[in-house]
């Protein structure tokens, strides 16, 4: 069956009661508390409780339609009924967020509050440059920082692949990580970038991220590890994941992510998503100007002069080929 779309003035409604909750969390903090999301299934979430005299635990709450928007990464206000169930009563305002379109061409966050995105790949399989550049193009908009972690580094057995690769990247101040999950190469480098934030890896099936995640997180609990009292075992639906990691801060580890399309994105920001093209917009001699064949346009200028690779320019048509 079909998602029924709400109305306008169901939308209105939810924020009113959602601002109204968000007042109960300040004036009442003896009865409202903060939570954050620890993971996400279908129709519940796990949280964590931040404060009060349950901090620290972990509970199950189911999601309510007006609340469904909600990703692994949000803070909520929560209370508990008298039955002590959890019950959510707002989403707090996030700092940033990872969205894609759903099948409804709703935004949907995927991860919420991050400080930087981590982009896995790999020589097996092969490297899509133009999935890298999606991801980049996307945090980039979105002012979230991002970095690449190229593993399986003991595989690539012609060292002028994969130093083309880093140089393309590193030129435009991205921070590349040459690691291996095997061997253990560079993993002391990544463990310190990802120190003290909050960080999402995201890359394509069989880059070897899972293996990644396993090795940063070590003996240590992970948060989500917690949860399997609550959650009764794995759900395959599961959107995305928080852990905790042993040098500080916090991972989230989301499949969500691992097929990313910009179709929501309009033309200007797919431009903005390329740091090559920063200098320039803006300066075009007509202030519409589309980028094509338009005369004057320092898009087009910067692109003849070889401003852009090769590999880059076929991600910027490919995006534009696919956005609104």
């Amino acid at each position: 069956m079909a998602k029924k779309r709400l109305t306008q003035k169901q939308l209105t409604r939810i924020r009113s009661r959602r601002d109204q909750n968000v007042d109960r969390l300040k004036k009442n903090a003896d009865e409202v508390f903060k939570g954050l999301v620890i993971a996400r299934y279908s129709k519940h979430v796990q949280v964590l409780i931040l404060e009060g005299p349950k901090v620290q635990k972990i509970y199950k709450a189911n999601l309510r339609r007006q609340l469904d928007n909600i990703a692994v990464g949000d803070e909520l206000a929560v209370s508990f009924s008298k039955e002590q169930t959890l019950v959510i009563e707002a989403r707090l305002d996030r700092r940033s967020e990872l969205l894609r379109p759903d099948g409804f061409g709703n935004m949907k966050a995927i991860a919420a509050n991050i400080d930087e995105v981590f982009i896995v790949i790999a020589k097996v399989p092969q490297v899509h440059t133009t999935l890298l550049d999606r991801y980049l193009a996307a945090a980039e908009v979105a002012g979230i920082d991002a970095s690449i972690v190229i593993n399986k580094a003991d595989l690539f057995s012609d060292n002028g692949e994969v130093l083309s690769l880093i140089s393309i990247y590193e030129a435009l101040d991205y921070p590349v990580y040459l690691v291996s999950a095997k061997t253990g190469l560079g993993l002391t480098e990544l463990d310190e970038a990802i120190a003290n934030k909050t960080c999402v890896f995201a890359g394509q099936s069989g880059v070897g991220k899972s293996s990644l995640v396993n090795t940063l997180l070590g003996t240590d609990a992970k948060v989500g590890e917690l949860s399997s009292s609550v959650a009764k075992g794995k759900h395959t639906t599961t959107t995305a994941e928080l852990y905790s990691l042993p040098s500080g801060g916090q991972l989230i580890d989301s499949p969500g992510i691992r097929e990313f399309h910009l179709t929501h994105f309009k033309e200007i920001q797919v431009y903005r998503g390329f740091r090559e093209f920063h200098s320039v917009l803006g300066q075009c001699q007509f202030r519409d100007s589309r980028h094509n064949e338009a005369p004057g346009c320092a898009v087009n200028a910067l692109i003849d002069d070889g401003g852009i690779s090769d590999s880059r320019l076929n991600s910027l048509e490919y995006i534009l080929g696919s956005s609104v």
